[in-house]
């Protein structure tokens, strides 16, 4: 078995922390001739149901010269892992966990979204959240999400376009922020605008601005967002108790 990553100890008391049971350290993966060991796996009962959510953990620290070569090796362990277990356990959900600087580093590249994306990895960062580890995923999710509903925007205004001025989306993904923006020159007057402001904050959808007819959270609703996901943060605090969506 190889040495035990830097970050185990850490990932594994969050595990606990976070009402989990540590069922082995480390996990056996048998399956024919194969027998490979996975970092942790754990369990912890699933409220109203007379049953137990099951996960196994492998963690990453990526401390070599090459971040890609890491994410190389990582992610074929992972995707082994996860076709066995899917054989042997297939109520059995797999996580990559790597640590906070790792994701804010590397896994924020583009690239390295795309393929996250494209292979369905689930990952965690050390913290496991309230609805069983998800936290990691669904930021990811809505990221994607948030970004496919400004782009169908950017396109209607590019089909009827102005003439010159640019319709673009600005993403910044390590922050978590998203512009539907409009620039250019029009009849010898300086155009600058900002039709939508969305970001992702504490596992939510804030809505910083939005100037759509119908109103953006529409959108997200219809892509089954809960309302509890949803912040209008355009409006004042004090006066979100008074509509359906989350206040902050």
């Amino acid at each position: 078995m190889a040495q035990l990553d830097k970050i185990h100890d850490a990932v594994k008391n969050a595990l606990i922390k976070d009402g989990w049971t540590i069922t082995a350290d480390p996990f056996r993966i048998e399956f024919e001739e194969y027998r490979l060991y996975a970092d942790l796996a754990a369990e912890r009962p699933i409220a109203a149901v007379r049953e137990n959510e099951k996960i196994v953990v492998e963690i990453k620290s990526f401390l070599n010269r090459s971040s890609v070569s890491d994410f190389e090796n990582a992610l074929g362990q992972y995707l082994i892992y996860r076709r066995l277990i899917s054989q042997i356990e297939p109520e059995t959900k797999i996580y990559l966990a790597i640590s906070e600087a790792t994701y804010t580093d590397f896994f924020t590249l583009k690239a390295t979204q795309f393929i996250i994306e494209t292979e369905q990895v689930s990952l965690s960062y050390g913290k496991f959240g309230k609805r069983g580890n998800r936290a990691m995923d669904k930021t990811l999710k809505y990221k994607k999400l948030v970004k496919e509903i400004l782009n169908r925007y950017v396109e209607i205004d590019r089909q009827q376009p102005q003439e010159g001025i640019d319709y673009f989306l600005v993403a910044d993904d390590a922050q978590g922020h998203y512009l539907w923006t409009s620039l250019g020159w029009s009849k010898g007057k300086r155009t600058r605008y900002v039709h939508a402001h969305l970001r992702i904050k504490d596992e939510k959808i804030w809505i910083e601005t939005d100037l759509t007819e119908q109103g953006i959270a529409t959108d997200l609703l219809s892509e089954n967002v809960p309302k509890a996901d949803i912040v209008l943060a355009f409006q004042e605090p004090s006066m979100r108790k008074y509509n359906e969506f989350a206040t902050a």
